[in-house]
């Protein structure tokens, strides 16, 4: 079995939820689905304070993302963000999408 372990700030959780909450993802959950998503992965996440500061991507609002994974000591970002996914791999950590992950995971 695999086991990996989800990491957040606050900044990095609240973008999270907010993206989420948009309508792009209506075709996949309805805002119930995506509300139980929400909380099943807060209770599931370690929420950890980032110290370091990155100033890398070409959309600074995405360098926190990146600050969090090295302070989180993170083997991989999962992401549908271009700014992010075009860095990849970003100091040694794999940057890839969500389908990218789940298709590497063992079954």
């Amino acid at each position: 079995m695999t086991h990996f372990q989800l990491a957040q700030t606050e900044a990095t959780w609240e973008e999270f939820q907010k993206s989420f909450a948009r309508s792009k993802f209506d075709g996949y959950l309805r805002d119930e689905g995506r509300t139980y998503f929400s909380i099943r992965i807060a209770q599931r996440m370690s929420l950890i304070q980032s110290h370091t500061t990155v100033t890398d991507c070409r959309d600074p609002k995405d360098n926190k993302f990146l600050a969090l994974a090295i302070d989180a000591g993170a083997k991989t970002i999962v992401t549908g963000d271009k700014d992010l996914l075009v860095m990849h791999p970003y100091q040694g950590i794999t940057i890839c999408t969500p389908s990218e992950f789940l298709s590497r995971l063992p079954t």
